[in-house]
């Protein structure tokens, strides 16, 4: 539209075209040359502008992803901001690879749950990593989950069981909080107040009846669902017990008040199932008995203190090769 209005100038004579080109590089086309400096400094390596739409590339794997106009949440603003190293992304990879390994010579795949799988990133980045991962991604949100499968067509992704629900403590038919400004941020509860929010119907199970009835136990968990983490492990109890997958999930103190709980909620529901709680700290994953005001980190795993004690005695990070760990945000 703004291109057009400037070819209308043109063509009426108002403005000469090297003077309409100069004003469009200063407005606009300064940009992109702005976007090639910086990109070596994030995980993305390509931006393409085609009809109707932006795709990046990854720089790590070359994940493609759709960018959704008008979506301040996309993954273009996300990975460039992120810089080119994502330590919870690291340690998840290094995690699932020792998972991999004690599958070898077992005839059933390792199984990873991605839930709150958003655009999927996560899911189409390990996908493309792992030949022998079974990947099953729940997103709830309708616009959303559409953004997933136009990924999955971009990145010619077919292998991964892709779910349009959620999980939670009950079977149900609910209403999510979803801003088109903030689309990675829609949640059962209203957590940012926006003005263009909207309410959309979607749909939650709980997650120990979708393992059941789909004879279905992960080996490893991601889960961020925008403060509504514990709803989704009150109703993995029995998959907690049984199956004892690893577990990686954002737990937000402001996002889990939205729902009447603590993180230590969290903490102690997975303390109950003989887990233990740790954070990245200085490369290795370290022991976090609780949060408190204090606590900086917004992303935590649960191992299991019995499957899973062997991965701490393993240097993670050196195993991946990461020697420049950021801070987390």
């Amino acid at each position: 539209m703004l291109l057009q209005q400037e070819r209308t100038r043109l063509s009426e004579r108002k403005m000469l075209k090297t003077d309409i080109s100069r004003e469009l590089y200063g407005k606009y086309y300064f940009t992109l040359f702005e976007f090639a400096r910086d990109l070596k400094n994030s995980n993305v390596s390509e931006i393409s502008i085609k009809d109707g739409s932006v795709v990046i590339r990854t720089r790590k794997e070359g994940v493609l992803l759709n960018c959704p106009e008008g979506d301040t949440t996309s993954a273009l603003g996300q990975l460039i901001l992120a810089g080119t190293e994502n330590i919870e992304q690291e340690m998840m990879t290094v995690l699932l690879r020792e998972i991999l390994k004690g599958k070898e010579g077992n005839s059933s795949k390792a199984v990873f749950f991605d839930i709150g799988a958003n655009i999927g990133w996560y899911s189409l980045y390990f996908d493309k990593l792992f030949n022998d991962l079974q990947i099953f991604a729940f997103e709830p949100v309708p616009a959303t989950y559409e953004q997933f499968l136009k990924n999955m067509v971009l990145n010619q992704s077919g292998s991964i069981k892709v779910n349009n629900f959620g999980f939670a403590d009950l079977n149900a038919t609910v209403d999510f909080y979803v801003s088109p400004s903030l689309l990675a941020a829609s949640s059962l509860a209203d957590t940012y107040q926006t003005p263009d929010k909207v309410k959309v119907k979607g749909e939650i199970r709980r997650l120990d009846d979708y393992c059941q009835e789909n004879g279905i136990q992960p080996d490893f968990i991601k889960c961020d669902v925008e403060g509504a983490e514990l709803l989704v492990f009150k109703g993995a109890k029995k998959t907690l017990s049984e199956a004892r997958p690893l577990v990686m999930t954002e737990l937000l103190r402001k996002w889990s008040k939205c729902f009447n709980y603590h993180p230590n909620d969290v903490i102690g529901l997975f303390k109950e199932k003989n887990y233990s709680c740790f954070l990245i700290a200085n490369g290795r994953l370290q022991p976090c008995e609780s949060v408190t005001d204090a606590t900086v980190e917004t992303n935590f795993f649960f191992l299991h203190n019995e499957k899973h004690k062997q991965f701490l005695e393993i240097d993670l990070l050196k195993t991946a090769g990461v020697t420049d760990i950021p801070p987390q945000k």
